[in-house]
């Protein structure tokens, strides 16, 4: 996906000017709102002296209302939702009340000119014509926005608390003005954008169906790896509900390089981090979280070989029992929990904050060639398991020996290596299907053989 987002039915740019539908399961299908309810566009005839008639088109239905804000459109399979949180221009103004257009409170622009303006009470099925020049005018908006009243500041006060992420940006972000907001693609779970603003730039992640405590896990995890000044990390700002459903997460905007940067700095500063978070509590971390969509159970333990085994591998496996009917990578799976203490002879293991989740998608270089970590799924855990997607990672051999200059190389490693790697591959077989069945089972086969077991 480029860095813009193309309307799924014009293909023209989401900009802003007409507010936008978004897939809630697929991260990069927009449409713009003017598009998506084309029907209710009106073709500009008979301005003044006529009734208004019913214009409903009776042959093509393009869209079905499903509830309040989401329709299923006829070129997509999934429901599209308003889009609360889309591109504005706090330069434009509405030309009848002169308040900031911006957001999910622009009803509608002309087909033949620039004029924009408010209107509350306009539901998506309804038409209405206006007798100003020969402007025509489709509003698409919610009935539930509020009416323009004489009051102007409380109508833009109101307007603001309906965008936290707007509110907190210019709040407690301490910006004035918001400048650009661009949408960042990459993603397959939520959709990204930067907030460029006068003072700072903010990375923004929304997710219109999931509530806070995913970017909550992900913001607790953010933190734990900034605050051991060991390898860059985005600080976390505020994470929080949006107000149609939903969650939202900000952070701090860090512009990547173009380059891939120094593998043996990233073996080294992961290293550091490791060494450096240490916890007191044992195995685990504050809060459940995620990696992927997949829950991940986080209930601290004093015994990394039984967490490991119940709460990594065995709840992986339960999850394949049950949502395919495997019983024989279930039964497999758990036998090699059952025997893979052995594994484990003559090793130190001692609580290390990991990032969780460390593949070539969550690794990233700044300008100056640092190396920056991402999209953690963060547990205290033996430092080996972070190696877990280093299958889709690349990790080379300058990597490894920077790392193992600060992190010395345990007894066994080698042999621990893959228990590490099925971990993934059984999470990649609950998200993506069949395809990583194989591989997982390859694994388990193997070690069976190796334990006797």
């Amino acid at each position: 996906m480029s860095n813009e987002w193309l309307c799924g039915v014009c293909r023209k740019s989401i900009d802003g000017d007409y507010g936008a539908y978004s897939c809630n399961k697929c991260s990069d299908y927009v449409v713009h709102s003017r598009c998506a309810l084309a029907k209710d566009v009106w073709d500009g005839e008979e301005l003044e002296g006529v009734p208004e008639k019913d214009y409903t088109i009776q042959d093509v239905k393009p869209f079905d209302m499903i509830s309040e804000g989401v329709i299923l459109h006829f070129l997509h399979d999934h429901h599209l939702l308003l889009e609360v949180n889309i591109l504005y221009d706090e330069k434009k103004l509405c030309q009848a009340c002169d308040l900031p257009i911006y957001e999910a409170h622009m009803s509608g622009i002309s087909m033949k000119s620039t004029f924009s303006l408010f209107y509350g009470g306009t539901h998506h099925k309804q038409e209405k014509k206006m007798a100003m020049a020969s402007l025509s005018i489709c509003f698409s908006t919610r009935s539930n926005l509020p009416l323009y009243s004489s009051t102007r500041h409380r109508n833009f006060v109101t307007a603001m608390s309906e965008d936290p992420i707007r509110e907190w940006i210019l709040t407690e972000g301490k910006s004035n003005q918001i400048t650009k907001i661009s949408s960042i693609g990459g993603g397959c779970i939520n959709l990204a954008s930067h907030y460029q603003t006068d003072r700072a730039s903010f990375f923004v992640k929304t997710n219109r169906s999931i509530g806070p405590e995913m970017f909550e896990g992900e913001a607790l995890g953010l933190e734990a790896m900034y605050e051991t000044r060991t390898i860059r990390v985005p600080k976390p700002h505020k994470v929080g509900a949006l107000p149609t459903g939903g969650s939202y997460i900000i952070m701090e905007f860090i512009e990547f390089g173009g380059s891939r940067g120094n593998q043996a700095e990233l073996g080294r500063k992961l290293g550091e981090m490791h060494k450096a978070g240490k916890s007191s509590k044992g195995f685990g971390f504050e809060v459940a979280n995620t990696i992927g969509s997949t829950p991940q159970i986080n209930t601290w333990s004093s015994d990394w070989i039984e967490f490991y085994g119940e709460k990594r591998l065995g709840y992986q496996l339960k999850l394949a029992r049950d949502r395919y009917g495997d019983s024989a990578i279930y039964e497999k799976g758990y036998r090699l929990i059952q025997n893979m203490a052995s594994l484990f002879e003559n090793v130190v293991i001692e609580p290390c904050l990991l990032h969780g989740d460390l593949w070539s998608g969550n690794i990233a270089y700044d300008k100056n060639s640092e190396p920056v970590i991402l999209d953690p799924a963060c547990y205290y855990g033996h430092n080996e398991a972070d190696f877990g997607m280093s299958w889709c990672a690349g990790f080379g051999e300058s990597f490894y020996n920077a790392y193992f200059k600060v992190m010395p190389k345990q007894p066994g490693f080698e042999k621990r290596r893959d228990l590490y790697l099925l971990y993934h591959y059984l999470n990649h077989y609950n998200l993506f299907g069949s395809g990583y069945r194989s591989s997982a089972m390859l694994i388990i086969d193997d070690y069976l053989r190796l334990l006797k077991a």
